[in-house]
């Protein structure tokens, strides 16, 4: 089977600085793809340049057998969705679709619209611009636009951020709908949890693909060990301790990062802390602390909140 991305050594820098070091990914058709990593770690540069908004200094790709250099064609096939909400305050809804399929010279444009209306729940609302709208409403109508020409390629810049429970499965639905119609999906998140309703997926550091595959093969190749169990022992005083890269107390029990050599010593010392199986979330901590440490090697990093439920 053809992909329908695909991406080959891509190199991009700003202002020197690399972005993107060596990305290669190919997404076939009616596949969901996540995009990880931490802010800054290139997933914005590259769906910027498989939807055509950018060139890549260094290296060659195809979306939809189309190369990455003939890049207005490329824009015409697929549907994106940025982070920022790219539509005009002062439109209402209605005017919004209209507009945009006015820029795709759409045929049947009444009637696309009606049914991109009708999927999104957007009837109520119809006349309410786009100023007035509630981020739910305003992401549901920016999904809308991306998919009003019939795109076989979404690419989705963090399209859940400042969404409820409900909108966010909502919205997911609708990425599982795309992809059981045959489209590639590439979705950028920072939440691991959602990431593991993906097929398949990478986490970049600096540019640089650190782990890959399905999310269950992410979350094994994790470059440490979590422990967890109750334990007397202050946080401060397990995370100074060698090879500890991180931890947190839940409740009596705490939960640690460590480099794989240090597991079975800390253990030893720590006798009701026990290897427990790493999610996606905690493969994806002791990805940034282990990079982290080796630049800052006297530096212990705290994990953050996260939405997946393996952290808890």
């Amino acid at each position: 089977m053809t992909a329908a991305i695909a991406l080959d050594d891509i190199h991009h820098a700003y202002a020197g600085r690399p972005a993107l070091a060596g990305l290669s990914l190919t997404v076939g058709p009616g596949e969901v793809f996540a995009l990880l990593g931490a802010n800054g770690g290139g997933k914005t540069t590259a769906l910027k340049i498989m939807a055509g908004m950018l060139q890549p200094d260094r290296g060659t790709g195809c979306i939809l057998d189309l190369p990455l250099r003939d890049s207005r064609a490329v824009r015409a096939r697929i549907g994106y969705m940025a982070q920022g909400l790219a539509l005009a305050p002062h439109l209402n809804v209605a005017e919004t679709l209209r507009f945009r399929a006015a820029l795709y010279h759409l045929d049947d444009s009444g009637g696309r619209i009606a049914r991109m209306i009708d999927r999104f729940g957007l009837g109520p609302h119809t006349d309410t611009r786009v100023a007035a709208l509630s981020g739910g409403w305003a992401r549901r109508l920016h999904m809308a636009c991306c998919l009003l020409h019939g795109p076989s390629v979404v690419l989705l810049d963090e399209p859940t951020t400042g969404l409820d429970a409900v909108a966010r499965q909502q919205l997911w639905l609708e990425i599982g709908r795309l992809a059981d119609a045959g489209a590639a999906v590439v979705i950028a998140t920072h939440d691991h949890h959602e990431a593991a309703w993906a097929r398949r997926g990478l986490f970049l550091i600096d540019g640089v693909t650190a782990l890959s595959g399905r999310p269950a093969d992410m979350a094994a190749a994790a470059p440490g060990v979590v422990l967890q169990g109750p334990v007397a022992a202050s946080i401060d005083t397990l995370t100074a301790l060698t090879g500890v890269l991180g931890g947190r107390r839940d409740g009596t029990d705490v939960r640690l990062y460590v480099r794989d050599g240090a597991a079975e010593r800390i253990i030893g010392h720590h006798p009701g802390l026990t290897r427990r199986a790493p999610s996606l979330a905690d493969a994806a901590y002791l990805t940034v602390a282990t990079h982290e440490s080796k630049q800052q090697p006297e530096m212990a990093r705290q994990p953050e909140k996260t939405h997946d439920k393996g952290m808890a």
